[in-house]
């Protein structure tokens, strides 16, 4: 009866947004350092705020650098006419590392002789609400990312994380931390209220994920402007004291090996911004 409910209101709720599709000067000035820094101030203003929010929302889970080229699946230079299933990034992280190819998880699980793994989807929006009806689509296509046989057209790039994520089940005896962690991050440049009929949506998604027995635990969180200035910036500051610090520590090869073991890894070596 839910089910029903929320699918009968989703055109209620698109009507009642007007399709408004604005930005805040925050989020556009964020939104334009990010493209300047990451070189893809060509692209267009969506497809910016897809790879943006992918970099926000990842970032926050996986503390290492990586290219938002590897995650984003949605339509660019080289994928095109759809098939992104709903999704437009998707970060598979195993023991901490970002996963881009079967061949890094099999390297991977040889070394380390387990896997403990975060599934991470991003929608972005650039539109100021949050709408019932894409919030179902993007979950769906969700579901259907973890099904043998998709109901859905994929392009190359969600077929590729899915053989991935395929790889990563053929695994499933290495889960000594448990099955996998998914998380599903909602992201417009609205603001997100309490609304029954939205959070329903969001529990329904959650529950049909829950139900095929794959994950130890899901999370479907919807973002708005405030949530993505906060993290962005709490990252970026993050990101400068931890280069303030590693400037201050002194060279690795005038430490002792007992004020390594104090200070913990050189800087330079295990760890990035």
């Amino acid at each position: 009866m839910i089910r029903l409910l929320a699918t009968s209101l989703d055109a209620w709720h698109l009507n009642v947004s007007g399709g408004r599709t604005t930005m805040d000067l925050v989020t556009k000035n964020l939104l334009a350092e990010f493209s300047k820094e990451h070189g893809i101030e060509g692209l267009k203003e969506s497809k910016q705020f897809e790879h943006f929010c992918a970099f926000v929302m990842i970032r926050g889970e996986h503390s290492e650098s990586f290219d938002t080229h590897d995650v984003v699946v949605g339509d660019d230079e080289t994928t095109h006419g759809g098939g992104d299933t709903g999704i437009d990034a998707v970060a598979i992280i195993a023991n901490g590392v970002l996963i881009t190819d079967i061949d890094e998880l099999e390297e991977l699980v040889e070394h380390a002789g387990y896997l403990d793994v975060t599934f991470i989807f991003v929608q972005a929006e650039t539109s100021s609400s949050f709408e019932s009806a894409k919030i179902g689509t993007f979950g769906a296509g969700v579901v259907d990312f973890f099904r043998d046989v998709p109901k859905f057209a994929r392009n190359n790039k969600v077929q590729d994380a899915a053989s991935i994520a395929k790889a990563i089940y053929d695994k499933s005896g290495k889960f000594r931390k448990g099955r996998p962690i998914c998380k599903l991050f909602y992201v417009t440049t609205g603001q997100w209220k309490e609304d029954a009929t939205l959070q329903a949506r969001l529990d329904l998604v959650e529950d049909d994920l829950r139900d095929t027995g794959q994950f130890r635990s899901v999370e479907f969180t919807p973002i708005g402007a405030d949530g993505v200035q906060n993290r962005y910036i709490s990252k970026a500051d993050t990101a400068e004291r931890r280069n303030s610090y590693s400037l201050a520590r002194p060279p690795c090869q005038t430490l002792t090996p007992s004020m390594r073991l104090i200070l913990g890894s050189c800087h330079g070596q295990n760890s990035r911004s």
